[in-house]
């Protein structure tokens, strides 16, 4: 694979090929039903284009995802309320700005994986906060909570919508957070 500098234009044809895919895997539902051609057609590039940027579809996902992940890592947190809301709320503004690509991954049998690699990315940044083990444990429990109720809404459409989901979440969130008297 032929390596490309990450200009505005590269970045953007990534992103294109990016968008073949997630379309692709709404339809298809699998991975492994989506072929190289199917994504070339779709983004209206050739073969040799994709593999300047990709070496494989899995690497899509990835790319995906270590966006997702950077940004995250970038987010200042700090061991107090205000800064633990913020996360949290960043954390959902992801959900709101990606809810179709995690709802077509999620509905692929392939992907449950993903959100958990997202759960254990979070855990990991709450886990370097100096707070009370108590405290981290109720987060690690809320944001987990929040994952299977979305994979469950996504699946099944059961809550309906993930401003529900939110608000539920902010509300226990507060609790945790009031709970703690210097935090």
């Amino acid at each position: 694979m032929k390596k490309v500098k990450e200009t505005s234009k590269n970045l953007e044809k990534k992103n294109i090929i990016t968008n073949a895919f997630f379309k692709l895997l709404s339809q298809k539902r699998l991975v492994s039903r989506i072929s190289i051609k199917e994504i070339t057609d779709l983004a209206h590039i050739n073969r040799s284009t994709f593999y300047s940027y990709f070496k494989n579809i899995n690497e899509i996902l990835d790319y995906w995802a270590n966006d997702v992940y950077v940004t995250l890592d970038n987010i200042e947190l700090e061991p107090n309320k205000e800064s633990i809301k913020n996360y949290f709320t960043y954390i959902f503004n992801i959900v709101d700005n990606n809810e179709q690509r995690l709802r077509n991954m999620l509905v692929s049998d392939d992907f449950s994986f993903m959100c958990l690699k997202f759960i254990k990315h979070i855990r990991k940044r709450i886990d370097q906060l100096s707070i009370n083990e108590k405290v981290k444990t109720k987060l690690h429990i809320l944001i987990e909570g929040y994952f299977i109720e979305l994979i469950s809404d996504f699946k099944h459409k059961v809550v309906g919508n993930v401003d529900t989901l939110r608000d539920i979440a902010f509300e226990v969130l507060d609790k945790i957070l009031n709970e703690i008297k210097t935090i």
